[in-house]
């Protein structure tokens, strides 16, 4: 470890809100508002909260704020609950050790993710398995569908369309998963090129993941390289830093694999350093 890794890096993740990779972190008013319980009227608080930090990287949740009267997302099950429902303003995450990694213990709903390919088949597509489209579409139909087929994984997508498939996540992580299902306004099926993702076997394994980290390629005091972080969903690398306020030279951000930047270490008076995002398959 270099004297420089402790610069600090975000990672975007894109189905609830932005996470750091720091030891803690409060998340408030998770979007969608998540709802106090992790399965519907069951699994409430601890269980609920957990299983949101161990989407978002972290271990487990150190502590959490319960506030009533809304709707909210129940997220074991991927139902809405519409008003007059409890749920969490703040979720302290904590992160000890090394970590589980995205959508490693929750069994059944696993996260909002990106989709490509084939306005109508499977090619190109993120789960390209199988494709069925119904419209009365419902969670349990979908991952009926592609566990009778032996696919681990199922997709909901723009209310109507099942998607199956062995890996997921190619493409990222997606936040926009807000249609209704055609067969269930419960629940929700995906979005715009956005797939609901579940398992049909409560298998464990999570989207294809890459490590990332940067390295030092110009600047004073020679090159360095930070440490890998790894599970990432994407392949990029997230900047932050002082200089990056320096006027006229905004550079934070999150960069694809091979993209270059600038820091500056001593604030907006000092020499900048070059740096290069690497972002390979872990």
């Amino acid at each position: 470890m270099t004297r420089y890794s402790s610069i600090l890096f975000l990672l975007l993740v894109l189905f609830l809100s932005s996470t750091s990779f720091a030891e803690e972190n409060v998340f408030y008013k998770p979007s969608l508002r998540l709802d106090w319980c992790l399965h519907w009227g069951r699994d409430c608080g601890k269980p609920a909260a957990d299983a949101f930090c161990q989407m978002n990287g972290y271990t487990e949740a150190e502590s959490w704020k319960l506030e009533g009267g809304l709707t909210t997302f129940v997220l074991g099950d991927g139902k809405i609950c519409k008003g007059s429902c409890d749920g969490f303003s703040s979720i302290n995450c904590r992160k000890g050790g090394v970590g589980p990694g995205p959508a490693t213990t929750v069994p059944q709903y696993l996260g909002c993710f990106k989709d490509q390919g084939d306005p109508g088949g499977t090619s190109g597509r993120d789960l390209s398995g199988a494709v069925w489209q119904d419209g009365k579409m419902t969670i349990e139909s979908c991952q009926a569908y592609c566990g009778q087929r032996n696919f681990a994984y199922a997709g909901v997508q723009y209310s109507t369309w099942c998607f199956c498939g062995n890996s997921y996540g190619k493409y990222g992580q997606a936040n926009n998963c807000d249609m209704k299902c055609g067969g269930n306004p419960n629940e929700i099926c995906g979005g715009s090129w956005a797939n609901s993702i579940y398992s049909t076997t409560g298998g464990t394994s999570g989207p294809h993941l890459f490590k990332s980290r940067w390295d030092k390629i110009a600047g004073p005091g020679g090159p360095w390289t930070t440490d890998w972080v790894p599970n990432v969903t994407d392949q990029v690398c997230g900047h932050s830093a002082p200089g990056c306020s320096c006027p006229g030279h905004n550079y934070c951000g999150i960069y694809k694999n091979g993209d270059v930047t600038y820091w500056w270490p001593q604030g907006c008076a000092g020499p900048m350093w070059t740096i290069r995002c690497t972002s390979v398959p872990q």
